[in-house]
């Protein structure tokens, strides 16, 4: 996996609460959260078998705004997204 440019933690939380306590800080913070998708959920819907996996977008619309708007080739990298998985030793990343 290339993974350069990504930030890869180990979490000792399960996925689902990894990303529970983010969108919970996040929103503490005032920080909007777009989107939250449950992966593993979705391609289960269509036959597909993954491990657990949950996926968030999330951004502040104000300083976000200013950033694509000064160069909008920002709004590739904006609003910011962060995933959870686990590994197949049952690793949380």
């Amino acid at each position: 996996m290339n993974s350069r440019g990504i930030i890869i933690r180990e979490s000792k939380l399960t996925v689902k609460a990894t990303i529970d306590h983010l969108e919970s800080k996040l929103k503490q913070n005032g920080v909007t959260v777009y989107a939250r998708i449950n992966q593993q959920a979705e391609l289960s819907k269509n036959g597909v078998k993954i491990d657990p996996l949950e996926f968030i977008m999330f951004g502040n619309p104000a300083k976000g705004g200013l950033l694509i708007s000064a160069n909008p080739v920002t709004a590739l990298d904006l609003p910011l997204k962060v995933i959870a998985w686990q590994d197949d030793k049952k690793r949380f990343g």
